[in-house]
């Protein structure tokens, strides 16, 4: 009778334990579900796009930018999940201050103060056609829950 409880104990713990260790492995993902890792390339006319800003727009909620680098790329951790559509701006106002603001800020908007850079080392700024700039226009778009990698080639 003995051997009985201790196995029917045994049994019951092992039950105990392959629920526990399920458990784990289900809740142990890769992070926060409603976000998504992202990265791709814009390029106009075959060449890379040297800087300026892709916006991930969704249906519902807050548009999402992105910053391209001088060699065309982006990449980023924390994007909002879902399709978008997508914006893509290169245009910027140089100011007395050295910073650049999007083309359509207020032009009294008070900027900080910072010596002007050296531009003459600075990738030529590639200028893209106006309709890839607001969400009515473009033609772009994106569902970032199935694709995670993507390459905008842009024309005219």
């Amino acid at each position: 009778m003995n051997t009985v409880r201790v196995t029917r104990r045994l049994r019951s713990l092992a039950a105990v334990g392959a629920c526990f260790a399920l458990t784990v492995l289900v809740g142990c993902g890769s992070g926060d579900s409603t976000k998504a890792s992202l990265k791709g390339k814009v390029n106009y006319k075959g060449a890379s796009v040297t800087g300026g800003t892709i916006t991930l727009v969704p249906a519902s909620g807050s548009p999402f930018p992105i910053t391209i680098k001088p060699d065309g790329t982006f990449e980023v951790g924390d994007a909002p999940l879902g399709s978008m559509k997508v914006t893509i701006e290169t245009d910027s106002v140089p100011t007395s201050t050295g910073y650049t603001m999007p083309p359509n800020m207020p032009k009294d908007t008070k900027m900080p103060e910072m010596p002007i850079q050296d531009t003459a080392n600075q990738p030529k700024k590639v200028v893209i056609p106006a309709k890839y700039a607001t969400a009515e226009t473009t033609p772009l778009t994106w569902d970032t829950k199935t694709e995670k990698n993507k390459t905008f080639d842009l024309t005219d």
